[in-house]
């Protein structure tokens, strides 16, 4: 049994945290006179980033708006490993691409996350409609976000997978700055 209401948002899911040991990378400076000491993008810092992110026909799903950065902490596990692992390394200006594959993003989809219910466990007054995105929770409380993908008389088919789930992406990534 579950509950539903209306949701428009899906939450990023956590993943495990890699080790990362880069600290710093020394150089001549521009005229070849002393060092400068340029820090890298390491485990515990908070850096600031803008990026697009395709999928691999090309087809842009997410981007920084223009003059927006994105900011996170680099190890907390607030976006997916392939994106953090892309950042790692690099310097304050630098840029990369990156083709994330869909187990470092948002996992294979899951067929145990698609789920069938009875029209009745909706609330009778919910408009349902397929595309509708709902946050379910279960008895246990546990709490997730579903899209309707079919609907009869009798039956509401959900699927609690990441839109993204199943998806190798490409992301353009610059480190505008370490915080």
């Amino acid at each position: 049994m579950a509950s539903f209401f209306h949701d428009t948002s899906y939450v990023m899911p956590s993943f495990a945290v890699f080790k990362i040991q880069v600290v710093s990378s020394t150089f001549l400076n521009a005229r070849g006179k002393g060092h400068c000491t340029m820090q890298q993008a390491i485990q515990g810092k908070k850096v600031r980033v803008r990026y697009t992110g395709h999928l691999m026909d090309g087809t842009l799903f997410d981007q920084t708006e223009p003059k927006q950065t994105f900011d996170f902490t680099i190890g907390k596990g607030d976006v997916i490993p392939g994106f953090e692992n892309a950042v790692v390394g690099l310097e304050s200006g630098q840029e990369t691409k990156t083709i994330i594959k869909c187990d470092n993003a948002y996992g294979q989809v899951r067929d145990d996350l698609v789920m069938e219910f009875q029209r009745s466990d909706f609330p009778e007054e919910m408009a349902l409609k397929k595309g509708l995105n709902l946050k379910a929770t279960f008895e246990n409380d546990m709490t997730m976000n579903v899209k309707i993908t079919h609907i009869s008389d009798d039956i509401v088919i959900v699927d609690g997978n990441h839109p993204l789930a199943g998806k190798d992406l490409i992301f353009n990534i610059k480190l505008i700055e370490i915080v």
